[in-house]
């Protein structure tokens, strides 16, 4: 009778893992048909984006003017200290913003 009751068991037990294989095959069949679904859609719209015209290009945007280094600018600076003398030929501005 032990004989009997195990081969019981061990029908159980091999019909238990039969079915979880078959459950796992379905969950992973499901899941990769999921996958390719969403690959297919993604291979289309990349398709679609590929044979789309191109955006005209964009007008760069303008620059802001640069000082002429070949012109002489008459600089107001006031009260601002300075070093050296008041009549020089040639005056240096700094300007800095301490943030």
């Amino acid at each position: 009778m032990a004989q009997g009751s195990s081969a019981g068991g061990l029908v159980a037990a091999a019909l238990i893992l039969g079915g979880s294989l078959l459950g796992g095959s379905y969950l992973i069949a499901g899941s990769i048909d999921r996958g390719v679904a969403e690959i297919s859609g993604l291979t289309s719209a990349v398709q679609t984006a590929a044979a789309a015209k191109p955006a005209a290009p964009q007008a760069a945007p303008s620059r802001s003017r640069r000082p002429d280094p070949s012109k002489v600018y008459d600089v107001k600076i006031g009260s601002a200290p300075f070093k050296g003398p008041a009549d020089a030929a040639i005056t240096v501005v700094e300007f800095s913003d301490f943030q």
